[in-house]
């Protein structure tokens, strides 16, 4: 059995006592993920205390090692992670065990792999499910799976702050919290935990936004244009790629 990826310490002080094994006394607004969990109570843990040990994760080892692990205290509560973790540890699969949705393959903080899928309909490597329905006129549509609308709606919401001179524009907490879903679609990881993770660096963010809008795509799609009605196309220069290498996955 694999030792967790991710876990979560709750001192013991701050609810009186252990928790219970019904987590009634864990933080409210962190209850919803631990529906799901492995947990152990009245252990070691980075406060240098005793109290709960607590991952989402299950079917998994967990322990207090802080030469494996690394712990950033989060207000009451502390994050920690394995130092040799892999972005597999918290990959969402299919029944196939594939990855829920394809996408570009993106390093992002931390030096792992994270694939990232193109959110914004009718781009060329979009692979957001699909189905055919009918409209109230009785014409057929497409229509995208609900369970990746918000992801979608992240997307359009990232294109809509491209100005017209190609620059982007977005508050920073937005902006977060756009890449942090973005990440969550094919990954078991929150807003807190991608931070607590240190995934989010100046280069990732425009690498997610790159991969998301599926701007590699229309990079090439230009470049082609420009070539086949300049004289490029006959041994000039062309156009340097505006955004980084990234290859599809399928």
């Amino acid at each position: 059995m694999r030792d967790s990826a991710l876990l979560y310490y709750f001192p013991a002080a701050h609810a009186g006592g252990m928790f219970s094994d019904d987590i009634s006394a864990l933080p409210e607004g962190l209850r919803y993920r631990f529906r799901r969990r492995t947990s152990q109570q009245n252990v070691a843990g980075p406060d240098r205390g005793r109290g709960l040990l607590i991952t989402p994760q299950q079917d998994v080892l967990i322990s207090y090692n802080p030469e494996r692990q690394t712990w950033r205290k989060c207000g009451a509560h502390w994050i920690g992670y394995r130092n040799d973790y892999q972005s597999a540890d918290f990959a969402k699969r299919d029944a196939r065990g594939d990855i829920m949705a394809p996408g570009y393959a993106v390093e992002l903080g931390g030096g792992r792999m994270f694939t990232i899928p193109v959110a914004l309909a009718d781009m060329p490597n979009c692979r957001i499910p699909w189905r055919e329905t009918l409209d109230e006129t009785g014409a057929v549509i497409r229509e995208l799976d609900p369970a990746y609308q918000d992801v979608c709606l992240v997307a359009q919401m990232l294109f809509d702050h491209i100005t017209e001179d190609d620059q982007f524009q977005m508050a920073e907490d937005l902006l977060r919290r756009a890449c942090a879903q973005a990440v969550a679609v094919n990954y078991d990881l929150t807003h807190d935990e991608c931070l607590a993770l240190g995934l989010f660096t100046s280069e990732s963010y425009q690498r997610i936004i790159s991969a998301i809008l599926d701007l590699p795509a229309v990079d090439e799609i230009l470049k082609k244009k420009a070539g086949e009605a300049s004289p490029a196309a006959s041994g000039g220069k062309t156009a340097s790629p505006a955004t980084p290498s990234l290859t599809p996955t399928t």
